[in-house]
């Protein structure tokens, strides 16, 4: 194939937002983006050029649809899609491509987290492809490399084994923060302190590891610490319980 087929996309969500505004920005056009009809999303549709439609009817001979939506809701748009499109393409981490047969169904999935209005980075970020059809595949590996991604093979059993890594790397990581926020916040000190610890954090343990990486009151077996820091955290039972819990896996894995 010479060129890229037609792009159009179902679902202006977090990952939704950001796939179409990159696309756009890469000069790949989306024909129309089916999503719920507001105000945001009109205005963002006409920002990137392109239609913003509310109903299946409205995908007659499409080439390739991006399936943007939540996992519960993946099987029941590729289903209204089967007869509609060329290719069907999910974006999530944890559905399986699906039957032998379905040889128009791919999955591209760019494991990166995503905010809709925030503007995700793209650069060198991994996207994990799976197709049976290898013209998509092709043309999927394109785009990923339009984005200026590293698009790669991963087979469903595998992504959602980095999935469960990505929710633990990210989504914990994340919430961690959120009830560090909360507690350091409530005594008058704000989180950017932390900043450079957490950064500094990150980096040593992509660059050594992080069973090496690890420090701490848990790691050196300093329980006075421990109990002290729990005794203060009395009031904070959320982050309490995470601290509990937390230092006892570190003493588990390196006793």
């Amino acid at each position: 194939m010479s060129t890229l087929p037609s792009i159009s996309m179902i679902g202006l969500g977090n990952l939704g937002w950001n796939l179409a505004k990159k696309l756009s920005e890469k000069g790949l056009h989306i024909a129309r983006i089916m999503a719920e009809s507001n105000e945001e999303n009109q205005n963002f549709a006409e920002s990137i050029n392109t239609q913003l439609c509310s109903d299946y009817h409205d995908f007659t001979k499409e080439e390739l649809v991006f399936v943007c939506v939540r996992d519960h809701q993946v099987s029941d748009v590729l289903d209204e899609l089967r007869d509609r499109t060329l290719w069907s393409v999910h974006t999530s981490g944890s559905i399986p491509i699906g039957s032998a047969s379905a040889k128009n169904i791919g999955v591209f999935y760019p494991f990166q987290t995503f905010k809709k209005s925030y503007d995700a980075q793209w650069h060198d970020v991994p996207i994990f492809i799976e197709t049976r059809d290898s013209a998509l595949d092709k043309v999927l590996y394109t785009i990923g490399s339009t984005l200026g991604a590293k698009p790669m093979p991963l087979n469903s059993s595998q992504r959602k084994q980095i999935h469960i890594a990505g929710v633990v790397g990210s989504n914990f990581t994340n919430h961690l923060l959120h009830l560090i926020d909360k507690e350091i916040t409530s005594k008058d000190l704000p989180l950017d302190l932390i900043k450079p610890l957490v950064f500094e954090t990150m980096r040593k343990a992509f660059d050594i590891g992080p069973e090496e990486a690890q420090t701490g009151p848990a790691v050196r077996g300093d329980n006075d610490v421990i109990d002290d820091h729990l005794n203060y955290l009395e009031s904070s039972k959320d982050l309490q319980e995470v601290y509990r819990h937390l230092s006892t896996s570190i003493q588990a894995l390196h006793s």
